[in-house]
């Protein structure tokens, strides 16, 4: 289980990345391109991997521990 706990943490970084990004670039005016551009890259590379496949993972404990408990 401390994989999953490891995988929700990433994921949970991830998605703070994609957040922080989209408000960079409603505000900013002026780009920071070095920040902006690993923002973007973490938020998106790691984000579309990892949201899903914690999504994924909770989902098939949650069907093994319905079927497990009589």
């Amino acid at each position: 289980m401390r994989w999953l706990l490891f995988l929700s943490r990433l994921a949970f970084i991830s998605g703070v990345c994609i957040l922080v990004w989209l408000v960079l670039a409603m505000t900013s005016s002026e780009n920071n391109e070095l920040f902006s551009s690993t923002i973007i890259i973490i938020g998106y590379a790691m984000g579309g991997l990892l949201l899903p496949a914690t999504n994924i993972c909770y989902l098939v404990m949650l069907l093994m521990k319905r079927r497990c408990v009589p």
